[in-house]
């Protein structure tokens, strides 16, 4: 098997990408996962050779910018947010017949849920450590 610019793209260096020499198609991408065993090209055997011949490059953690953590960061929270708005507040405050028989109390502790978790984005940790609300 002929192949070429092989690197690993995981931190566990199992999965390598590299191009294959295709005798009708020409050098083609290809991404070899020891665990695939369904294809034309048998990933254990060429990660065998691989191995031996040590020319794996090695895995790069790609460069994220501070702004780019925070960015992915504060979207996770928002999104996970959201999702406990919509599965623990929206069903009972924008259904009547769920609403209506609430006592004053319980009402009152879902709408508190509901500013808690709308400022989690204004805690000091945001958005790396943020402390969720109970219901």
């Amino acid at each position: 098997m002929i192949y070429r610019n092989a690197r690993y793209i995981d931190a566990s260096n199992r999965v390598v990408d590299c191009e294959i020499s295709h005798p009708e198609f020409g050098w083609v991408p290809y991404t070899l996962v020891p665990e695939d065993t369904g294809g034309s090209v048998d990933s254990r055997k060429l990660l065998e050779i691989m191995s031996g011949r040590k020319d794996v490059a090695d895995f790069v953690e790609p460069f994220v910018s501070e702004e780019e953590r925070y960015a992915t960061a504060s979207t996770e929270v928002r999104r996970h947010r959201d999702s406990l708005l919509r599965k623990y507040f929206d069903p009972i405050a924008s259904n009547p017949f769920r609403w209506e028989p609430l006592s004053e109390m319980e009402r009152q502790e879902l709408l508190d849920y509901r500013s808690a978790l709308l400022d989690v984005t204004n805690q000091d940790g945001f958005p790396y450590n943020v402390q969720w609300p109970a219901i």
